[in-house]
């Protein structure tokens, strides 16, 4: 199935959009700004055609995080807060965020640099972090976090999409009228985080042990009480209970 995004620019400075000339207002609602306030100082400045990332015939997988536009709220690195009345689309391939607001055909990139956090909402809430929250490094990647502890241990997931071809497409054209292209397929890094330093583990109970090694009997535990694989939602609640244990 295509997710084609297509013949919608990018829309910058006061001339050219009137979203982007109207001054910072507060939502009397909730107190998340409106995607008028703040857009001229998050949107990037570059004009361009949204990325399809289409790559001919028919393309399974997803590029984007979501299948569709998903509501949200974005935090920018000085705290300000907005998102009502906006949706937001994430970019596996690149990392890029865009926006626009829910009725629109304006499409806005969000600039990563001005970004710390962002959240959104699909099957449930899922909230992305700049690296830096949690290193001294800004690598340009955002995490979803899974597990956030301030005293403890954060678990953070960092999903890409990369595009993987069919090498029997060109055979199959010969012989079909239709052939799929490739798929966009996930490439899913799990980390555990501890006083700021990053360390990518695999879902397995050795890998999480080694890491958690000053721990290693608190997570033994947990796996005693807790049968069966070891997937993301068991990562989720050993280190849920591991933390809940010293904060």
């Amino acid at each position: 199935m295509k997710y084609i995004l297509a013949s919608v620019f990018l829309i910058f400075g006061a001339s050219q959009s009137k979203t982007q000339t109207l001054t910072q207002m507060q939502s009397a609602s909730n107190g998340a700004e409106t995607q008028a306030a703040y857009s001229s100082y998050i949107v990037n400045n570059n004009n361009f055609v949204l990325p399809t990332y289409a790559h001919g015939g028919d393309v399974a997988g997803n590029p984007y995080f979501s299948k569709d536009w998903a509501s949200g709220t974005l935090t920018t690195v000085d705290n300000h807060v907005f998102g009502e009345g906006l949706v937001f689309m994430y970019s596996k391939v690149d990392g890029r965020l865009f926006f626009k607001e829910t009725d629109s055909s304006v499409v806005m990139q969000a600039d990563a640099a001005k970004i710390l956090s962002f959240t959104l909402n699909t099957d449930k809430p899922h909230t992305f972090v700049r690296t830096d929250a949690f290193t001294k490094e800004y690598s340009g990647n955002f995490y979803e976090v899974l597990v956030r502890g301030e005293k403890k241990y954060s678990l953070l997931k960092l999903t890409t999409a990369e595009f993987e071809e069919n090498t029997t497409a060109a055979a199959s054209n010969v012989m079909t009228v239709t052939s799929s292209a490739g798929s966009f397929s996930d490439k899913v890094k799990y980390y555990i985080c501890k006083d700021g330093q990053l360390t990518q583990v695999s879902l397995k109970k050795k890998s999480f042990q080694s890491t958690i090694a000053s721990d290693k009997d608190k997570a033994e535990k947990y796996f005693q009480e807790h049968s069966g694989s070891f997937n993301e939602d068991a990562a989720i609640g050993l280190i849920t209970e591991i933390n809940a244990q010293v904060e």
